[in-house]
């Protein structure tokens, strides 16, 4: 579990994982920034993103497309609608489920071409 929601966090996390005896083929973080962090743990270590780790993140922040991560990209105004209704004792009139999609780049894409026109989207 992660104290801080820090690139330094998820660098140090990723160095322990990618150094042990049993290293992951992918990592999956909780936030773009852990994820961030993980990318610079694998490219010093000289691990091949995605070849040899695929790394993911969560929140599609603005540094996540200039480092080529994969990540999650979710509507913040439905999830604050949601915990504002959970809070308030009424989650039953929460609308339609929250809105999301997979944003797809190099660090999860091993094979594939980069696509012409934006990432490809899996709603959810």
């Amino acid at each position: 579990m992660c104290q801080a929601n820090a690139t330094g966090l998820g660098e140090a996390f990723a160095e322990e994982l990618l150094r042990g005896d049993d290293p992951p083929d992918a990592i999956a973080a909780m936030s773009d920034e852990l994820a961030l962090g993980a990318l610079r743990a694998a490219a010093r270590n000289g691990w091949d993103v995605p070849g040899a780790v695929a790394v993911t993140g969560w929140d599609d922040t603005d540094a996540a497309a200039p480092a080529g991560l994969t990540t999650v990209w979710q509507s913040l105004r439905d999830q604050g609608e949601r915990c504002a209704r959970i809070a308030l004792g009424r989650p039953e009139t929460a609308p339609d489920p929250p809105a999301w999609h997979v944003v797809e780049r190099a660090s999860t894409r091993r094979s594939a071409p980069e696509p012409a026109r934006g990432a490809r989207r899996l709603t959810g």
